[in-house]
């Protein structure tokens, strides 16, 4: 059966922010219990990629990792091959 809402694979950003600050109005009013559940959840949605992105470098990497990245980064294209 054809899905409408798993076929969506941008979200309009407008939408999306409204979104944002609905959640973070609803989440500002609950318990720090209820809070850690909420936050379980959305994390669960997002999937993994999401997750991660979602987290701060400072979370995933090393600080020597992180520069090496920033370094990387930084790297003419033309240093590629």
């Amino acid at each position: 059966m054809h899905n409408e809402f798993g076929d969506r694979t941008a979200i309009d950003a407008p939408a999306g922010d409204d979104f944002g600050v609905s959640l973070q109005r609803f989440a500002s009013g609950l318990s720090p219990s209820e809070h850690a559940i909420l936050v379980a959840v959305l994390n669960t949605a997002m999937g993994p990629w999401k997750r991660m992105a979602a987290r701060p470098v400072e979370e995933l990497l090393e600080p020597a990792e992180a520069q090496l990245v920033d370094r990387l980064m930084k790297r003419p294209h033309s240093e590629e091959n």
